[in-house]
């Protein structure tokens, strides 16, 4: 890449010289500048994971666990930078700023319970405070739909089936059923 942008530069040299605003002309200073292109070599890495997440989550069949998983995924990315002596800590240390602050909108129970509900990922409820919370937000979407007392005893009931990976969540799930569909059927 290095040498491409730097052949455009010369063989356009003479029209950017004499047409070029100031930020062109600091464009093309930046160009040529070697530490430019160590630095963008070592940022790849990181860079990559997120413009990879980016595009993923832009998809049709991407799904709220998905992006949780995504925020997992980039956290090791962020990890892996921290260790990597060539990246700037100014960087990474701003680049796990906004990641927290990203991660503080994405925390909250309903968010983890999409995730607990990705039949890849159902561990994230193991603990028995996390589990107790995942079924209050569980509780709290099944009040808005109007379920009684008893549909939300039964719908919890399912969920520990489910997180215990007992009958009918041992086996996986048939073409067109999520989990959801399982955990509210008893619900009907």
């Amino acid at each position: 890449m290095e040498v491409a942008f730097k052949n455009m530069v010369s063989n356009h040299l003479t029209e950017l010289d004499n047409k070029a605003t100031d930020k062109q002309k600091a464009a093309v200073t930046v160009i040529n500048n070697r530490d430019f292109w160590r630095d963008l070599e070592a940022l790849t890495p990181v860079a990559r994971p997120f413009n990879q997440a980016c595009q993923a989550m832009q998809g049709r069949d991407s799904s709220l666990a998905d992006c949780f998983r995504y925020f997992i995924f980039l956290a090791r990315t962020l990890k892996a930078a921290e260790e990597n002596t060539v990246i700037d800590s100014g960087f990474v240390a701003w680049a796990y700023m906004a990641f927290n602050e990203r991660y503080k909108d994405m925390a909250d129970p309903i968010t983890r319970l999409a995730l607990f509900l990705h039949p890849g990922y159902r561990l994230v409820g193991t603990q028995a405070k996390e589990f107790q919370a995942l079924q209050l937000a569980a509780g709290e979407l099944a009040k808005k739909r109007d379920y009684g007392s008893g549909k939300v005893r039964n719908m919890w009931k399912n969920m520990e089936q489910y997180r215990a990976n007992h009958e009918p969540f041992e086996h996986g799930f048939k073409q067109g059923e999520t989990p959801e569909m399982l955990l509210l059927h008893g619900c009907q």
